[in-house]
């Protein structure tokens, strides 16, 4: 929300709040979808659910956002330095994700145990915040 306050024009503020609905509409089917066994009981059509239901729409999503001038403008627009932010979030996932390979809960190779270095990009990203990326002076 930080990042498109700065982004949108001050007149039309209510943006954020409905592309947030929106995410959390999209996210509540999704697990509707997912809590209704759709997913797994799909395993034999061509193509599989999840591709038509769940990839390709954000993918449509995706190629809007570069193919539409409005979508370009917004991407274009976007602050790096206020988005690096974001992947501090990896630093506690990472560290469950290992919480729970050491209680035999989910796979080694899911942690940086097993070599998967996600973790580096969470502790990267304030590095970055502070020596690299800094807010543009309009």
């Amino acid at each position: 929300m930080q990042a498109w306050r700065h982004v949108i024009p001050a007149g039309s503020r209510s943006k954020p709040g409905l592309v947030l609905a929106v995410g959390i509409a999209w996210l509540g089917f999704q697990a509707a979808l997912t809590l209704s066994g759709r997913y797994v009981d799909d395993t034999r059509s061509f193509p599989p659910a999840i591709l038509w239901m769940g990839v390709l729409p954000a993918l449509l999503v995706i190629a809007l956002l570069f193919i539409l001038p409005r979508g370009r403008r917004f991407i274009d627009a976007l602050p790096l330095y206020r988005l690096s932010w974001i992947h501090v979030v990896r630093i506690p996932v990472e560290l469950v994700l290992y919480g729970l390979y050491v209680y035999r809960c989910v796979p080694g190779l899911m942690t940086f145990a097993g070599h998967n270095f996600d973790i580096l990009a969470g502790i990267s990203a304030p590095l970055d915040r502070l020596l690299c990326a800094s807010p543009q002076k309009p």
